[in-house]
């Protein structure tokens, strides 16, 4: 199969995610991960709950997929528990930018960012113009 770039816009796609690849990673390269806060588990209320708890309903959800498969409800089961997994690590995990060049920070803004605006160029998004259908 060949990929034609038409108007350029395939290209301009592609160089857009790998700007927005090479930005997350360094932007990525420069965070520290603690888990200082929360060590000993969520307490809600006089329920405190470690992170072994926070995976049960997950899974038991991947266990009633299989012995389910045709079921909807425990689909809906297993999302919820990846969600309260998603939720608590959100309170567990303390996240810490290291020290940056001003240089640094200012091409990983621009990688992002950049390659943000360059994928939505791609995708024929127009701003500030009218449409044709509007006259």
């Amino acid at each position: 199969m060949k990929l034609k770039a038409k108007d350029g816009k395939q290209t301009q796609l592609l160089i857009g995610l790998i700007m927005i690849v090479l930005g997350l990673v360094l932007f990525s390269s420069h965070i520290y991960v603690a888990s200082n806060r929360f060590s000993r588990g969520l307490t809600i209320g006089s329920v405190t709950l470690n992170s072994g708890m926070i995976m049960i309903p997950f899974i038991i959800g991947v266990i009633l997929m299989f012995l389910l498969p045709k079921k909807r409800w425990p689909k809906i089961f297993a999302a919820v528990g990846f969600l309260i997994m998603i939720v608590f690590a959100m309170f567990l995990v303390n996240l810490r930018v290291s020290r940056m060049s001003v240089v640094r920070w200012l091409l990983i803004l621009v990688l992002i960012f950049g390659g943000i605006v360059l994928v939505l160029r791609s995708l024929k998004l127009e701003w500030g113009k009218r449409s044709r259908s509007s006259k």
